[in-house]
């Protein structure tokens, strides 16, 4: 399992700081999750569907997947503030 003392990758770019989100980072992780529904699925979802995505209901859900000890380890690419990537990781869950 990744442990939260990993604060950064020596393989990563400058400025870029790779860690595990936390609970803590659930309103970005949700901002940057509605962004990337509402222009991946513009024209495939029904444009209400994706209008409606609300903020504190995603950010409540990604809270609760963020602090499950047997959800994912979820990483978060952060330049500064701003979250820019993720990449969910589920170790151990093909061995």
């Amino acid at each position: 399992m990744i442990h939260a003392e990993m604060r950064s990758c020596e393989w990563a770019p400058d400025g870029i700081e790779l860690r595990p989100l936390t609970g803590g980072d659930a309103q970005t992780y949700a901002e940057l999750l509605i962004a990337i529904w509402r222009e991946t699925y513009n024209g495939l979802m029904p444009a209400e569907r994706l209008s409606s995505l609300e903020l504190g209901a995603v950010t409540n859900q990604a809270r609760r997947m963020l602090d499950d000890p047997n959800g994912p380890s979820t990483l978060g690419a952060f330049r500064g503030d701003a979250l820019g990537r993720v990449a969910k990781c589920w170790f151990g869950a093909f061995g």
